[in-house]
């Protein structure tokens, strides 16, 4: 399967018209099924004129994300999810700081019933702030997905999170 998508997103503001902006959404999705293994690439890519929680205030952003997935069903109870993700945000703003950050998640999932799953997660991170330290993490999750439907789940997940950084602060 492929799909690509872009949406162009028009904002116009009636008293404020120097937030007027056109924001940029373009994604792609590949997706290849083997008997056993199914193979992902996620691309997207969004610019927006918007206010950022990250910086608090009103800004330009763009954000990139690769992210490479994996599932492997181990039997017709077990399977194995491996995944990586990269994402990297800048803003046209230099007062701003820009980052990159890379992650490895890795599921363990037993199928309890014909609409019940559970697993236990892994994540490693790290993550690379201009002006600032590195960051690096690992997180420990347990999860539960019931299916509603043949395209709707209820996802409910728990788990911790350890934070390092390089620079104490």
């Amino acid at each position: 399967m492929l799909l690509l998508n872009c949406v162009p997103t028009f904002k116009v503001y009636a008293d404020n018209n120097q937030y007027n902006a056109i924001d940029e959404l373009a994604e792609f999705t590949g997706v290849y099924s083997f008997a056993r293994l199914i193979l992902a690439l996620d691309q997207d890519y969004v610019k927006s004129q918007d206010t950022s929680f990250d910086v608090g205030a009103f800004v330009t952003s763009q954000v990139f994300t690769t992210r490479l997935t994996s599932l492997y069903e181990l039997n017709d109870r077990m399977s194995v999810e491996v995944s990586g993700r990269y994402r990297n945000t800048s803003y046209d703003d230099p007062r701003y700081t820009d980052s990159r950050q890379w992650e490895n998640q890795n599921w363990l999932n037993r199928q309890l019933t014909g609409k019940i799953n559970v697993g236990l997660g892994v994540t490693l991170g790290y993550w690379d702030v201009d002006r600032s330290g590195t960051q690096t993490y690992e997180q420990v999750e347990a999860r539960a997905i019931y299916r509603f439907a043949e395209k709707m789940d209820l996802t409910a997940a728990v788990g911790g999170n350890w934070q390092q950084y390089s620079s104490g602060v």
